[in-house]
This record gives C-alpha cells, sequence and structure tokens, in this order.
C-alpha cells in the first residue's frame, strides 16, 4: 500500500494522469481493448483445440492410479517458452488494462454531483481504515 501511495503521490505531483487525457486521445483505452480480445482469442484456441486433454493423459479407467506411473506433465523447452511468453504477455495486458481504465475513467467519469461529493469526503478514511478490515 505505501508503494502505490508514493506511486500516486508522483503520478499526480508530476501531472502523469493529466496526460493521459489532455488530449482526448484514446490510445490506452485501443490498446486495452486489443489485449483483451486478443487475449480472449488465444484462449478460445487454446479451448478449441482441446489443450486441455494434451496437457494430462487420459486415464483408460476408473481404477487407473496415475500415481504409478511417470506420463504425467513433462517441462520442455517449448512448454517453458509459451509459459514466459505468457507471462510477459499478461504483464503487459495487465499495464494496458490499467492505463486504458484510467483514460476512461478520466474522459468519462470526472464530474462532480452530491454522491461523488459525499463519498470523496469519505474517501481517506476508507483508504486507511480498510488494510485493518481486509487484511486483519
Amino acid at each position: 500500500d505505501i508503494v502505490w501511495f508514493i506511486c500516486g503521490t508522483i503520478a499526480k505531483h508530476n501531472n502523469w494522469l493529466k496526460k493521459l487525457t489532455e488530449n482526448g486521445s484514446y490510445r490506452y483505452i485501443i490498446l486495452a481493448i486489443i489485449c483483451g480480445i486478443f487475449t480472449m482469442c488465444i484462449f478460445i484456441l487454446l479451448f478449441l483445440s482441446d489443450i486441455g486433454n494434451g496437457i494430462m493423459p487420459p486415464k483408460d479407467n476408473d481404477d487407473d492410479n496415475c500415481d504409478d506411473d511417470d506420463s504425467g506433465i513433462s517441462v520442455n523447452g517449448a512448454f517453458a517458452g509459451a509459459y514466459f511468453g505468457a507471462t510477459i504477455w499478461f504483464g503487459i495486458c495487465c499495464v494496458m488494462l490499467s492505463l486504458g481504465w484510467i483514460q476512461f475513467g478520466g474522459l468519462y467519469l470526472d464530474f462532480k454531483n452530491n454522491v461523488t461529493n459525499f463519498f470523496s469526503r469519505s474517501a481517506y478514511t476508507v483508504y486507511i481504515i480498510h488494510p485493518l478490515v481486509v487484511c486483519p
């Protein structure tokens, strides 16, 4: 929590969040949508190619004990490379989705009314108290 608070303070001090929305660009929203669609396509492709049965060997019968043999998952270079690539891709998508949501909020949710004024007065108290409730 402290690291994110410091990062938010630095971002506010340098106007990084205002720079995301000052020219009306939709760059990060579009990149977030592309990341989401591409990731969904990958999962649909893996589902349609039946990757679930390709990794785990099917059982012959119900009384087959899979602990007796070594026919489980073998981690080879291709599997490790795919896992590493997926980790990198999900990290990039996490940043793009976060920037996309920040840009969306800055463009469309930056307004004041009675409801937002009520919640903004309580925001700091909730920020201070929430670790005691979430992580007792």
